[in-house]
């Protein structure tokens, strides 16, 4: 995605990886210069790679300063500074400053939709990560209804079982679980497993995903034995990738 595409696989960074690009960022800095794209670049992954390695602080200061820069080199509308800005707020997110998140992705949406449109995967995603925070800070009617907008716009502009729509779903099943409505919450992750099944197979990560959180959600229905049965399952399908 998007940051659907714009998140990372903490398990997959390395410690080479992260002294790499602070290597390379440093060659580029006195070769190229800070303003130009390669460096901002590099800035911008190791930014990434930081968070993905939980060095939220790290990560942070590096994202504001990208940030400045291609505001500035590139301008506050081009979507390189619009992945930028998504990936600050993503980061401030993580560590609860859910303010200024808010307001970074209530931003990055409204430039999203004035660039790109209102149906482009990467402005739908700043629709999940706004309702998202809505969600943190305790705005509960109004998370749920940018939710539900979103899995709707998700399902018009790229199908039912497109990933970036099965993600939108899950992100409001996990909200209504969260809220305590089970009911709503187990039939919308029954029907993205079923998809997921369906679009990725049985052994995909996502679709072993999808098991668990259905689990959670009959474990809270107090169906005891089906939620065991589902663990059992996964573990089982797990096994076979």
């Amino acid at each position: 995605m998007t940051q659907l595409a714009d998140n990372h696989d903490d398990q997959l960074i390395s410690d080479d990886a992260e002294r790499m690009l602070w290597y390379a960022l440093l060659l580029q800095r006195h070769t190229l210069g800070m303003r130009h794209n390669d460096t901002l670049t590099t800035m911008n992954n190791l930014a990434n790679v930081l968070e993905a390695r939980e060095k939220h602080k790290a990560a942070e200061q590096m994202h504001r300063q990208a940030l400045g820069l291609m505001t500035e080199v590139l301008g506050p509308r081009h979507l390189d500074t619009l992945r930028s800005l998504s990936n600050l707020a993503h980061v401030l997110g993580v560590q609860e400053k859910h303010q200024e998140a808010k307001e970074l992705h209530q931003q990055a949406l409204e430039l999203r939709k004035h660039v790109l449109g209102p149906m482009h995967p990467d402005t739908l995603a700043s629709m999940i990560y706004l309702a998202d925070t809505f969600d943190k800070q305790g705005f509960h009617e109004e998370a749920e209804t940018m939710h539900r907008q979103t899995v709707e716009l998700h399902r018009h502009a790229l199908g039912l079982q497109h990933p970036n729509t099965l993600t939108s779903m899950a992100f409001l099943a996990s909200m209504l679980e969260g809220r305590g409505k089970h009911e709503e919450a187990g039939q919308l992750h029954w029907q993205i497993l079923e998809l997921r099944n369906k679009s990725v197979g049985p052994t995909h990560p996502d679709t072993l995903t999808s098991m668990r959180l259905l689990a959670d959600v009959l474990e809270s229905q107090e169906k005891h034995e089906e939620a065991e049965k589902m663990r059992r399952q996964a573990l089982k399908l797990y096994k076979q990738q």
